[in-house]
């Protein structure tokens, strides 16, 4: 069988054993001490070395499965039960043609069903894109209102920056670079705490139906938020920028 190692190692000689993490709950064991294996007089104390899953005839087994040296797997197997093989094919193999040779003399099974934990968890991947495009749409609006809010606010030091000469160019540029500042501001912490807190909940999840709990950041969509944020951003500057220029820098001095 193929294994992945959550904690600890894969055992190396006859004396140790890795173990899924139920079957480790439920013997109330951890990784470290030792379990006892075996019935009768054959009975044996192994060293408990990882914390593992695996492929197993059942697909929801994969947590309760254990790992052995195949010495230590001879001394405790029943001669009296069947025995499996589990069989990955390199690259490059004709499948087909080393499926065929084998059932001339084993009974195959073909193990491609998703454990059924794993497979719930892909039946909700359009609701989490549905949110995510969700979040992102309200994300968006509240920078381009927060954008706006902070050019009327400033609208007063944008007319007096006029008064004393500015360009329009130059009007432009200031509030585009306050945007960029508002922008970089709201990205720094959305993604270091959006990020931050998606892995602990993805933590939380994958411990709760055994599964590694690898966390992998998507580095092209994050760099394309980032770049669609500070698109928008500037964008909405020029807007806003535009909509100043328009006003007179007398009449706004004035009413304020």
């Amino acid at each position: 069988a193929q294994f992945v190692v959550l904690s600890g190692r894969l055992p190396r000689s006859d004396s140790e054993i890795a173990m899924g993490p139920k079957a480790l709950t439920s013997l109330r064991a951890h990784v470290g001490g030792n379990v006892l294996v075996g019935r009768g007089a054959g009975a044996r104390r192994l060293q408990v070395v990882g914390s593992v899953v695996a492929i197993a005839s059942n697909v929801d087994d994969y947590a309760s499965s254990v790992a052995l040296t195949e010495q230590a797997f001879q001394r405790f197997e029943d001669n009296a039960g069947s025995r499996n093989a589990y069989v990955t094919f390199a690259a490059g193999t004709d499948q087909a043609g080393a499926e065929r040779g084998l059932g001339r003399t084993l009974e195959l099974d073909l193990l491609t069903q998703l454990p059924n934990a794993v497979a719930r968890l892909d039946q909700v991947r359009p609701l989490l894109r549905f949110l995510a495009g969700l979040l992102g749409t309200l994300g968006a609006l509240a920078l381009l209102h927060s954008v706006s809010v902070a050019t009327r606010r400033h609208r007063r030091d944008l007319a007096v920056l006029r008064a004393i000469g500015f360009t329009r160019r130059q009007v432009t540029g200031t509030v585009t670079v306050m945007a960029t500042a508002l922008t970089v501001t709201t990205l720094v912490f959305g993604l270091v705490f959006g990020l931050a807190f998606a892995g602990i909940a993805w933590r939380a999840l994958a411990d709760s139906i055994d599964l590694a709990p690898d966390v992998l950041v998507p580095a092209g969509a994050v760099a394309l938020v980032a770049l669609g944020a500070l698109v928008l951003g500037a964008t909405s500057a020029v807007v806003r920028g535009g909509s100043t220029l328009r006003r007179n820098a007398s009449a706004e001095l004035h009413a304020e």
